[in-house]
């Protein structure tokens, strides 16, 4: 696989406590392969796709007095397919999964809204989020009902989906000095993923 990027990022100063931040990000994919089993054929191949991802992003950053922040952003996303979501066709022993990919995948796509407040000073510093993602195209690796020498078979498919989570950081300074610092984190994170068409929750 190779991918090379570009990306440009701008920031707007509206006042003193107000500023906009944007960013642009172009990918450009390229998968090959010189030993895909195609199972329908029987036969080894060689296979190649280039992927094109776009994605875009805007955030608004509110700092009301000094050493604190609160950010809200909003994206749209895109994330190629990778070469294993693209050819696995195999076991994968670790998962006691046998993993079947899809050539045809499309980009994962997806748009996003992130709120964050931040403290970055004092003897307790840190910041905490809540975040809302809508997938148009979810790529997970959903259970089938077959199974390959006793492994339970697991496919790589595009779905509908959605992201609801908070996560937060806080750093407890017990030395702070201008050459040494000393401090202990404490960090905690919850996600609820979801099927939107079933409304099941996302396996794995």
């Amino acid at each position: 696989s190779y991918t090379s990027s570009v990306f440009a990022f701008e920031e707007f100063k509206i006042n003193d406590p107000f500023k906009i931040q944007t960013a642009l990000r172009f990918d450009y994919n390229k998968f090959s392969t010189d030993s895909y089993f195609d199972k329908n054929s029987g036969d080894t191949t060689s296979l190649n796709r280039d992927i094109p991802a776009f994605s875009q992003s805007i955030e608004a950053v509110w700092t009301p007095i000094e050493d604190y922040s609160f950010n809200l952003s909003f994206s749209h996303t895109e994330r190629a397919p990778s070469g294993q979501e693209l050819f696995a066709n195999g076991p994968h022993i670790a998962t006691d999964a046998f993993e079947i990919g899809d050539t045809d995948l499309d980009n994962e796509r997806s748009v996003g809204v992130d709120l964050t407040a931040t403290k970055d000073s004092g003897i307790i510093q840190g910041s905490a989020s809540v975040f809302y993602n809508n997938f148009q195209n979810y790529i997970g690796l959903n259970p089938a009902d077959d199974f390959i020498d006793d492994l339970r078979v697991f496919n790589f498919e595009g779905q509908k989906a959605e992201f609801f989570g908070t996560n937060s950081t806080i750093s407890y300074y017990l030395l702070e000095e201008e050459n040494n610092e000393l401090y202990v984190d404490f960090q905690t994170d919850y996600t609820r993923a979801r099927d939107k068409e079933t409304g099941d929750p996302l396996p794995r």
